[in-house]
């Protein structure tokens, strides 16, 4: 649903191309600039879960304790195999 109205002023060879991708298309020049504006400015839900997913363990990461690890130990350990 479309609840919000905004006037746009564009220069005429802006507006010749909007009517000329609107007409092409087979679109209003509404659809046209609000297909453009989820295509270039939109986040996908992927990118954000990708986000809340990485800041999420960036938080889990902050709890790990690390100070009494023998580094040498584990690397020892991982080359048998």
């Amino acid at each position: 649903m479309l609840t919000y109205r905004t006037n746009l002023l564009l220069s005429e060879q802006d507006h010749q191309m909007l009517v000329q991708v609107a007409n092409k298309k087979g679109a209003t020049m509404g659809e046209v600039i609000r297909a453009a504006l989820k295509k270039v400015y939109k986040l996908s839900k992927q990118s954000t879960s990708l986000s809340a997913t990485l800041t999420k363990i960036d938080k889990i990461a902050r709890k790990v304790k690390t100070k009494d690890i023998n580094y040498q130990e584990l690397i020892s350990y991982g080359r048998r195999f």
